[in-house]
C-alpha cells in the first residue's frame, strides 16, 4: 500500500513545533502555515482592503491571506484569518477518516449564510466521495459525514448572530456517527443528539484538502478564524483546548 503524500512544510531549516494534531491552525502566527509546519494555499478572487493594528487601512493583493485584529469576547484583541466568499485557504489531507475531534474558535461575521454553504470541510475540489464538514442550514449549524454513500449530519438548535463569539468543538466516532457542541459568548455550550451509525471510508475523494469557509470550489461562509484543530481520537474538550 503506498504511503500518503507528505505535506509541504515551511523552511526546511526551520525549527518548528512538533504538533500532536492532524491540523493545527491558529491566527495568532500570523501566517499560510499550521503549528506543524504544514503551509496553506491561499487565493482570492478579489483585492481586499483590512485595518491594521493602529486602524490603518491598506490593501491585500489576490494572494495575502487578511490577518486581522478583533477582539475576542470584546475586549482581548487577538488575530484572526478574516475570510470572505471569494477567498480560499486550505491545507492538504494526507490522513485518512478516522476517529477524531474538531476544536474551532471564530466570530460570526454577519447573519447566518443560506442553506448549504460551508464553514469547513474536508474534501475534494469536486466535494465528491467521501467527505466531512460544518455548514449552515439556513438557520443553525450542522456536522456533516459523508462515507461516500451514506450521509449522517446532526444539526445545532440555536445559532450565532452577526458578531458572536463562538467556539464549536465535536467528533467523527469510529461508527461514522457526528456529534457538534456549540458554545456563543462564553454562555453554556449546547449540543446536537447522536445519530445512527453508518461506516467510515477507507479514504477521502481523492486530493481531499482541509478547507476553511469552503465545501470543495464552492464559496463558503464569511467568517473570521482565530483557531481550528483537528485531533485524532475521541479527545476531551480540555484536551482539544489543549493540545499543541
Amino acid at each position: 500500500m503506498p504511503l500518503p503524500a507528505i505535506a509541504p512544510m515551511r523552511d526546511q531549516s526551520e525549527r518548528t513545533r512538533v504538533s500532536r494534531c492532524l491540523l493545527h491552525f491558529r491566527a495568532s502566527d500570523v501566517e499560510a502555515a499550521a503549528v506543524g509546519g504544514q503551509l496553506a494555499v491561499f487565493s482570492r478572487g478579489i483585492v481586499s482592503t483590512i485595518a491594521d493594528a493602529a486602524l490603518n487601512s491598506f490593501t491585500l493583493g489576490y494572494t495575502h491571506p487578511a490577518f486581522e485584529t478583533v477582539p475576542w469576547f470584546s475586549s482581548v484583541q487577538t488575530m484572526f484569518l478574516r475570510m470572505g466568499s471569494s477567498d480560499r485557504f486550505h491545507f492538504a489531507a494526507p490522513f485518512r477518516p478516522q476517529p477524531f475531534g474538531f476544536y474551532h474558535e471564530f466570530r460570526q461575521s454577519g447573519a447566518m449564510a443560506s442553506a448549504g454553504v460551508t464553514l469547513w470541510s474536508i474534501a475534494n475540489d469536486a466535494a465528491t466521495g467521501a467527505r466531512f464538514r460544518v455548514y449552515s442550514n439556513g438557520t443553525a449549524y450542522v456536522v456533516e459525514h459523508d462515507n461516500g454513500s451514506t450521509v449522517r449530519d446532526r444539526a445545532l438548535g440555536i445559532a450565532p448572530s452577526a458578531g458572536d463569539f463562538v467556539i464549536q468543538w465535536g467528533y467523527l466516532y469510529a461508527d461514522g456517527s457526528v456529534q457538534i457542541w456549540q458554545a456563543v459568548n462564553g454562555a453554556a455550550p449546547v449540543k446536537s443528539t447522536t445519530i445512527a451509525a453508518s461506516s467510515l471510508a477507507s479514504a477521502w475523494g481523492a486530493t481531499a484538502r482541509v478547507r476553511l469557509s469552503a465545501l470543495g470550489t464552492t464559496a463558503g461562509a464569511s467568517s473570521f478564524h482565530r483557531v481550528f484543530k483537528l485531533v485524532p481520537g475521541l479527545p476531551s474538550l480540555a484536551q482539544l483546548q489543549r493540545m499543541l
